[in-house]
């Protein structure tokens, strides 16, 4: 018989990351499920709420393979089994997180990369299995009509996600090794330890990429553009519109469908990580004719969209072009200072102003303003400006001169078909959005350190060596 009394989630040191989380939350499990007929298995990685000693919340996005397979059972009225590793072998929490073709188990990857098949055993209480070198395994049941509000969550996208229902796993079992290693990610603002299995993603699975995108030579993903808000990638164009040929290639495969923004550049341009430069080609060869906004599914993670799970795609081509050459008129460029003085005489409410790549055919003008109006209407009436400015860009909580940043901001809080103005200049609304905006869905806050914690860090010297305007640039303070 199992000792149902002696389970406590509780004994194990499960952490509490952020101020506004509903709990603490199990953030490396491996989750393991299977369909009812025992022929699809999956492994997934998915934070995991600690409502008392014997019940976790499953945070099982509804595009996930977990997700679907608890419908089957929900569908059939039968209970689900799961059971949950931590620790052993650290591939298979990499592997957990791997997108792989629908099911194909996960574990199949771990076998192709470490040459030798997973050893895996049989749980104690279900039918599912797990690998036999795992430091603790949790074991147990959902019941398909069991559901309860999961979070908030400080989330990797730097944003909190807000609460919602999800279902309820019972648990039956947790055993451990003798001296076990409970693994634990933090996730919040870029740059965080979810980036390096982010870039192990990136580089592992381009080849696969390539099988549905031949054309395709690299992508990048950087971390600030909390991958699926933005993907870079170059091709080397044969033909008029090849670009828009694999951009709608890639958002119809699998995770890649989740993919905000893509910018497609030649084989001619710098190396996708060398960002500065990268930028510098893109806006040399950006052209209000090679802009494509779509619509398709967005992650569950998302906020910014105009309705939950939908939401805008937006592809730029700053691949060059013989036919259709870059033909702005030359600007008249402003200081800042200068620039700041005539938007104000049209708006009041602007407060600061930035400019970037002055030097490109299309230059990137930042303006932070007081959000008592909509950038729209600001933007219809700088466009007076014409003459000064090419891209517009509105914010209205981050600094003006922290790039690393914007792209984190920007990227995160646009849908382009809402926030995306095509007309004698670009505009880009990458403010929080509310009321004003018509949106009716609840923004999230953002996941900030707090002071103490900052106080603490600094006490027990696990900090020191990083400079205040570090600090700042991530906004860590």
């Amino acid at each position: 018989m199992l000792n149902l009394e002696a389970v406590n989630l509780n004994d194990l040191p499960i952490l509490k990351t952020w101020p506004l989380d509903g709990g603490k939350f199990i953030t490396m499990g491996q989750v393991y499920t299977k369909s009812i007929d025992g022929e699809s298995r999956n492994v997934g990685m998915y934070r995991l709420q600690i409502y008392d000693n014997k019940r976790l919340g499953l945070h099982w996005q509804i595009h996930k393979d977990s997700a679907h397979l608890f419908w089957e059972y929900k569908k059939a009225g039968l209970k689900m089994p799961v059971s949950i590793a931590i620790g052993g072998d650290p591939l298979y929490t990499w592997c957990a997180t791997a997108p792989m073709p629908p099911g194909i188990f996960e574990l199949m990857l771990y076998g192709f990369i470490r040459r030798e098949n997973p050893k895996l055993v049989k749980c104690i209480s279900n039918d599912l299995e797990v690998p036999s070198d795992a430091d603790i395994v949790i074991e147990g049941w959902c019941n398909p009509n069991e559901i309860e509000i999961e979070g908030m969550f400080g989330d990797h996208t730097g944003y909190y996600t807000l609460k919602k229902p999800f279902p309820v796993m019972n648990v039956e079992v947790i055993t451990t090794k003798k001296e076990p290693v409970y693994y634990a990610t933090v996730v919040g603002k870029p740059p965080l330890e979810d980036k390096y299995m982010g870039y192990a993603t990136e580089r592992i699975f381009l080849p696969l990429i390539k099988t549905t995108a031949p054309d395709l030579i690299d992508y990048a993903m950087p971390e600030n553009g909390v991958f699926h808000n933005l993907i870079l990638a170059k091709i080397a164009p044969r033909y008029p519109g090849h670009s828009l040929q694999i951009m709608h290639s890639l958002w119809g495969t699998g995770q890649m469908s989740f993919v905000k923004h893509a910018v497609f550049v030649g084989d001619d341009a710098p190396a996708l990580r060398d960002y500065k430069n990268l930028t510098r080609y893109i806006l040399n060869n950006f052209d209000k004719e090679k802009i494509l906004i779509s619509k398709g599914i967005v992650d569950e993670l998302d906020h910014s969209s105009i309705e939950e799970l939908v939401g805008g795609k937006l592809g730029i081509d700053a691949t060059k072009s013989e036919k259709l050459k870059v033909k702005n008129e030359k600007l008249n460029i402003l200081s800042d200072e200068e620039l700041l003085k005539k938007l104000k005489e049209i708006e009041p409410l602007i407060e600061g102003v930035k400019q970037y790549f002055t030097d490109t055919k299309n230059p990137i003008c930042v303006i932070k303003y007081k959000k008592e109006k909509k950038a729209r209407d600001i933007f219809e009436n700088i466009k007076a400006l014409k003459n000064n400015i090419r891209i517009v860009v509105f914010i209205n909580t981050n600094e003006t001169n922290n790039p690393y940043m914007l792209v984190w901001r920007v990227t995160n809080n646009i849908d382009a078909l809402r926030d995306v103005w095509i007309d004698e200049i670009i505009g880009i609304d990458g403010t929080n959005k509310n009321k004003l905006d018509g949106f009716k869905r609840e923004w999230p806050p953002d996941v900030d350190v707090e002071q103490k914690v900052i106080e603490k860090l600094q006490k027990l010297g696990l900090i020191e060596g990083i400079s205040e305007e570090e600090l700042r640039k991530y906004q860590i303070i």
